[in-house]
C-alpha cells in the first residue's frame, strides 16, 4: 500500500485533481457526477418524495440527523442517482445525494441512503493520492485503479444492504436500472480495442475480472446476470481466470467485506487479487465533519 503523506496535506475534491497541475494531496470522491450542472433539491423536497415509504422515511431522516450540512441533493436528469463525496475548502466533507426524480425515486432515495448508512457504520472511501514528481501518464494510471477501487466498493456495497433493502418494501427491479451491467461480448470487444491505448494497456484482466465480481455479486443476490458467459469468455481471453474466479468466489463466501472493521483490509486482498492494486481509504469524522486516512496494516 503506498505510504501516508506528510500530515499537513489536504484533502481536496477529486474533481480538482484535474486542475491541480500536479500539486502533491488528498483527493476524494470516487466517481463524478456526468451531469456538470444539475438542479439543487431541498432537505423538504426529497424528504417529501421518501414519505411515500414509511421505511424509506425513517432511515432518509436517520441519515440527515447524521450528517447534517454536510448532506445535500440534487435533480438529475436523467440516468442513475449517486453519492458524491466531496471536500470544501476547509476539508470538511460533503455529500451529494443525486436523485433522479422519475417513477423509481422513492426506490432510488432508499438505496442511496443505505450507502450513506455503510458510512455511518465506519466503511471507508476509497482515496485518491497525488505524489510530488509523479509522471502524468503514472498518476492517471493509478486513477484509473482508484475509480476501479470505488466502482467495485460500491457493488459490494449492493451485496451488503440488497436484504435490507428488501424488507423496506422493495421489488428487485427496483434496486438496478435495468442495463446495470455489460454484455461480456460486448466488453471483450472493448478491451481488445484498448490493448493499443498506451494509458489502458495493461488493465484488462482487472476490467474482466471486475466485471466477473459484478456478474457473481447478481448472481448471489438473486439477479439476472451473465456469470457463465462472463467466465466462458474470460477463459478465452485469460490464463488464471479458472483461479482468478475461484478466488473472487471464495472471497465473497467469507462475507468479511461485511465488517466495517474489516472492510479496508478484505478489500485490498480482493483488489491486489483481480489486479488493480490496493487502494488507501478513508473514514468520515462525524464530530469533525472531516476525512481521516486508515493507517496501512
Amino acid at each position: 500500500m503506498a505510504s501516508i503523506p506528510d500530515r499537513d496535506y489536504h484533502f481536496r475534491p477529486i474533481g480538482s485533481f484535474f486542475d491541480a497541475g500536479g500539486a502533491p494531496g488528498n483527493f476524494v470522491g470516487g466517481q463524478m457526477s456526468p451531469h456538470k450542472e444539475y438542479v439543487i433539491l431541498t432537505n423538504r423536497e426529497v424528504r417529501d418524495l421518501a414519505s411515500k415509504s414509511r421505511p424509506t422515511l425513517q432511515l432518509f431522516d436517520e441519515m440527515v440527523s447524521w450528517y447534517g450540512d454536510s448532506l445535500t441533493f440534487s435533480r438529475q436528469p436523467e440516468g442513475e442517482s449517486f453519492v458524491l463525496p466531496d471536500i470544501d475548502e476547509f476539508g470538511a466533507v460533503r455529500l451529494t445525494l443525486g436523485v433522479v426524480v422519475d417513477g423509481r425515486a422513492v426506490a432510488a432515495i432508499a438505496h442511496e441512503c443505505l450507502h450513506l448508512q455503510l458510512l455511518t457504520k465506519g466503511n471507508p472511501m476509497p482515496v485518491f493520492q497525488v505524489f510530488a514528481g509523479e509522471s502524468d501518464n503514472d498518476r492517471i494510471k493509478r486513477h484509473i485503479c482508484f475509480t476501479a477501487h470505488g466502482e467495485t466498493g460500491n457493488w459490494v456495497g449492493h451485496a451488503t444492504f440488497i436484504e435490507q433493502f428488501r424488507s423496506m418494501g422493495f421489488r428487485d427491479d427496483e434496486f438496478l436500472k435495468s442495463n446495470a451491467h455489460a454484455d461480456p461480448a460486448d466488453l471483450r470487444r472493448t478491451l481488445e480495442k484498448d490493448r493499443t491505448n498506451s494509458i489502458l494497456a495493461g488493465f484488462e484482466r482487472g476490467r474482466w475480472n471486475k466485471h466477473y465480481l459484478c456478474e457473481l455479486l447478481l448472481s448471489r443476490m438473486g439477479f439476472d446476470n451473465c456469470l457463465s458467459a462472463t467466465f466462458r469468455h474470460g477463459q478465452e481471453m485469460f490464463a488464471t481466470m479458472g483461479a482468478d474466479a475461484l478466488l473472487i468466489q471464495r472471497w465473497f463466501d467469507s462475507g468479511n467485506f461485511r465488517d466495517p472493521k474489516k472492510f479496508a483490509t478484505t478489500m485490498n486482498v480482493l483488489l491486489r487479487a483481480i489486479g488493480f492494486g490496493e487502494a488507501q481509504y478513508g473514514c468520515l469524522d462525524r464530530y469533525s465533519g472531516g476525512f481521516h486516512l486508515i493507517e496501512p496494516p
